[in-house]
């Protein structure tokens, strides 16, 4: 997430101004604000489609024999589900190579559920840490943006949004974190570190 908020410093923009109209500044985020923060909620979305780290879901086992486009997968074959290529296809999203977090949005600017929206695979198998992951990327994203400003080492050359593929997908990342306003009530618990940079 934090390398597609350096690409697109107005989506770091509106999520810290989110955070600041729900939360502000004087405490961390709580998992009561994520229905107030569908913009957040959005970006997340959008950061799991278009940087999805599992290629495929896990193995399935078909129950019977079955004909899929002409084809007869048998009983008892094993088919993993291509997450990728749904949640890459621009037959289903557009413009799925372009960073867009509205595309999760309604004409209100409500968070609206997305079949196509799948990487937590699908099926009786989907994974079971599904909620706890979005949980866990909300606290941690919101906190680290209400806390920080994301900004590249070399403002005139952005890190690489390409990946290495292999199991998963992986970045190298470089960036500097700025802290952003005065860290008082957390410091007295030793939450985020005194520094003004951390590299």
């Amino acid at each position: 997430m934090i390398l597609y908020l350096l690409h697109n410093p107005s989506v770091q923009a509106r999520c810290y101004k989110e955070i600041q109209d729900v939360v502000g500044s004087g405490r961390l985020p709580s998992m009561a604000d994520r229905p107030n923060m569908p913009y957040i909620q959005a970006v997340l979305h959008e950061v799991l489609r278009i940087a999805n780290i599992a290629i495929t879901g896990p193995p399935h086992t078909v129950d019977e024999d079955v004909i899929f486009h002409g084809y007869v997968i048998p009983k008892h074959t094993v088919v993993f589900a291509n997450l990728d290529s749904v949640l890459a296809d621009d037959k289903v999203w557009g413009d799925a190579g372009v960073f867009r977090p509205e595309r999760f949005l309604d004409e209100n600017g409500q968070l609206v559920k997305r079949e196509e929206f799948i990487p937590f695979s699908i099926g009786r198998r989907v994974c079971f840490g599904e909620s706890l992951a979005k949980m866990e990327l909300f606290l941690f994203m919101t906190t680290l943006i209400q806390r920080f400003e994301f900004k590249p080492v070399d403002p005139d050359k952005l890190p690489t949004l390409k990946g290495v593929l292999g199991l998963t997908h992986t970045v190298s990342l470089f960036c500097n974190f700025y802290r952003r306003v005065s860290v008082k009530c957390l410091q007295r618990r030793s939450v985020i570190p005194i520094t003004d940079t951390i590299p």
